[in-house]
C-alpha cells in the first residue's frame, strides 16, 4: 500500500483534472456522467494495461475490452473545479470529489435535495 503525502500541479481537462503526487504518480479523475466519476491513480511509467472491462455504457464489454480512457457512449456533464490553497474541489452533477493533501484525502459526496451527503 503506498501513502501519497502531496498533491502537486492540477491540471484541468475536458472532463475532470489530473493532479501531480509524489514520485511521478498521477491522479487522474474524468465526469462521466451526472451519476458517474472515473478515479485512477497511476504510476509513472502508466498503468499495466491500456485496456479496461469495468464500464460500458452501452452493455457488455467487447470481449478485448475498450480503451482505458475512452469516453465514447458516455454523457459527460458540465463540471466546476475549484482550487484554493486548502483543496480542489470537482462538482459534476449529483457528485461532489474533494482533494487535500498531507497526506492525500479523496472524499466523494453525493447531492440529495439541498445536502451534500458523504459517499466515499
Amino acid at each position: 500500500m503506498r501513502i501519497f503525502d502531496k498533491v502537486g500541479a492540477v491540471t484541468r481537462h475536458a472532463h475532470g483534472f489530473d493532479a501531480a503526487l509524489d514520485d511521478g504518480w498521477r491522479l487522474k479523475v474524468r465526469a462521466m456522467s451526472e451519476t458517474l466519476l472515473r478515479i485512477v491513480i497511476e504510476p509513472e511509467e502508466g498503468l499495466p494495461l491500456d485496456r479496461s472491462w469495468m464500464v460500458a455504457p452501452e452493455g457488455d464489454v467487447p470481449w478485448e475490452g475498450r480503451p482505458r480512457d475512452d469516453m465514447a457512449g458516455f454523457s459527460p456533464p458540465a463540471f466546476e473545479l475549484l482550487t484554493d490553497a486548502e483543496a480542489t474541489r470537482l462538482t459534476a452533477g449529483d457528485f461532489r470529489l474533494t482533494l487535500t493533501d498531507s497526506p492525500l484525502r479523496l472524499s466523494v459526496e453525493q447531492r440529495s435535495g439541498e445536502q451534500w451527503l458523504p459517499w466515499i
